[in-house]
């Protein structure tokens, strides 16, 4: 989860859409967990990017968000949010799909904005 939030945090950072953010941006992580990352946000909606193959080699790179990537990022950037989600992942066992954690942060989201009375 701290990965997924990381990626795309950088790639808010950059606020570019020139250049392409890969795994050597990410130097305290191993290549391959950075690609299988990248290429799950893809997947997700949540970055655009693309699939490099070098050989028998593949890389993914992403240069910039998607609409559903901002959102997601800023329910992850408020850290009561955050701190939510992460801690009904770890009660359910630390088992999740990042759909289902898309759905609890906007849930928890709603919450901050309209708290029930």
């Amino acid at each position: 989860m701290e990965l997924i939030k990381e990626i795309l945090q950088k790639l808010e950072d950059k606020e570019t859409m020139d250049g392409n953010i890969g795994a050597k941006a990410f130097p305290n992580y191993p290549p391959d967990d950075i690609n299988y990352h990248i290429a799950i946000l893809y997947n997700a909606g949540l970055i655009e990017g693309r699939e490099i193959k070098h050989g028998l080699t593949t890389k993914w790179v992403t240069n910039r968000l998607t609409w559903q990537g901002h959102d997601f990022l800023d329910a992850a950037k408020n850290e009561t949010i955050w701190n939510k989600a992460k801690d009904v992942v770890k009660e359910k066992g630390g088992i999740f799909s990042l759909e289902i954690l898309k759905k609890i942060l906007a849930k928890f989201a709603m919450e901050h904005v309209f708290p029930s009375q």
